[in-house]
């Protein structure tokens, strides 16, 4: 959820701020019943978004509400375990490329498109109707938005420092940097029909997302054309 994994404010949908978790799993057998009720409750929001009740996700758990309870007082706190899910997962994926361009940097731009494109869609590949239900609740949660808008920043950072690299006369690319990785993470989370992203992006989808950048980072940007100006009665 993400910036690279937020949507644009005007996605955002403002809940009640979510309760807790109620306590830690320590044993390995309460790790995996909170795994279960994880599962469980991906599966109801992917399939029943909000409508989906903490019965539906117990019975889909296979566990009784009390054990549920246990672990969470509400929906609402599932969703926010989820969220912090969905970003371990994508900060995994961040770090593994970003490691990836420190030992053998980016030789190209489009290099740099395709895999910055290719990581906001792995990111989103799996489970992506309630992946973008967490990202229309972002408001909700400000500790999980605050750890993905530094996930987003440092991406930010290490692609503007590979564009001055290979793009040494391109201007404005730190702007840049930052309006492209929004603007996909953007696109993927409002305006990619979530049947598209699963079970992995399709190369089509790839394809216009990256002509997309690519268009971004090729096309100069110059100064704002001045607006005509109206003229005035005493002109007249």
């Amino acid at each position: 959820m993400s910036k690279a994994y937020l949507p644009s404010p005007a996605t955002r949908t403002r809940v009640r701020r979510p309760g807790r978790s109620r306590r830690s799993p320590v044993q390995d057998r309460s790790r995996q019943k909170v795994a279960w009720i994880l599962e469980g409750a991906t599966r109801v929001f992917e399939r029943d978004g909000l409508r989906g009740t903490t019965n539906d996700i117990a019975k889909e758990a296979g566990v009784s509400v009390g054990t549920l309870y246990e672990y969470f007082p509400d929906k609402f706190a599932l969703l926010e375990a989820l969220a912090n899910q969905h970003l371990d997962r994508a900060t995994e994926m961040a770090n593994s490329l970003l490691s990836r361009w420190n030992q053998n940097p980016p030789r190209t731009t489009g290099a740099i498109v395709s895999d910055v494109v290719g990581l906001i869609l792995r990111a989103n590949d799996d489970h992506p109707a309630c992946h973008r239900l967490l990202s229309s609740l972002s408001s909700s949660f400000p500790e999980v938005t605050q750890r993905a808008r530094s996930l987003q920043d440092s991406v930010v950072r290490h692609l503007a420092t590979h564009l001055k690299r290979l793009q040494p006369s391109l201007d404005s690319p730190d702007q840049r940097a930052a309006m492209l990785v929004t603007v996909l993470a953007s696109t993927v989370h409002s305006t990619i029909p979530p049947v598209e992203l699963r079970c992995g992006p399709s190369p089509r989808l790839s394809t216009h997302l990256e002509a997309l950048a690519s268009a971004y980072l090729a096309a100069p940007l110059g100064s704002p054309t001045p607006k005509p100006r109206t003229p005035l009665a005493s002109d007249r």
